[in-house]
């Protein structure tokens, strides 16, 4: 299953250990590399069988995966290497489309301790933020509301009218 970027799948969370751990048997590793990382985003419901990595598999070229993704244009999900040396447990997978020497990043996927995550889009997590801080000043309102008006007993009487 292809998760489309129009679809709300940031409470979708990947996890297989067999399958992780049968790919890195069969690599003769014991702690995951890009390419093992892509081969496992690929048993997702985020990866896009329409994608060059697809391609790659069905040609069984499993180990060498950010090398040939180099060599091709389209559709691909290739791993941010800026953030392993960080954190070596954390890989960042974005979904990009490639054009010659043109990139454009589409969606960003996490990979931490086996598990897969889409990362939220930027509108998202300023809505949120914006949501968390309109709580707290209308809480603050009604606190000051009844700080001038001890005769109101009930915060459930205070309405402030504060919409994102």
């Amino acid at each position: 299953m292809a998760a489309s970027s129009s679809s709300p799948v940031l409470s979708v969370s990947f996890s297989d250990p067999a399958a992780l751990q049968t790919l890195l048997r069969e690599a003769h590793i014991n702690w995951p590399n890009n390419d093992i990382i892509l081969l496992y985003f690929s048993f997702s419901p985020f990866f896009d069988t329409q994608s060059i990595n697809q391609d790659l598999l069905i040609q069984n070229n499993k180990y060498n995966i950010m090398a040939e993704l180099a060599k091709n244009d389209g559709l691909q999900f290739v791993i941010d290497n800026d953030f392993n040396h960080a954190a070596p447990r954390l890989f960042v997978v974005n979904k990009i489309r490639k054009s010659g020497d043109e990139i454009t990043k589409l969606e960003v996927y996490y990979y931490l301790d086996g598990v897969i995550m889409q990362a939220p889009q930027l509108l998202d997590l300023i809505r949120a933020r914006f949501g968390k801080a309109a709580m707290h000043l209308q809480a603050s309102f009604a606190a000051l509301v009844l700080e001038d008006q001890p005769e109101i007993n009930n915060k459930e009487e205070i309405t402030v009218g504060i919409e994102i």
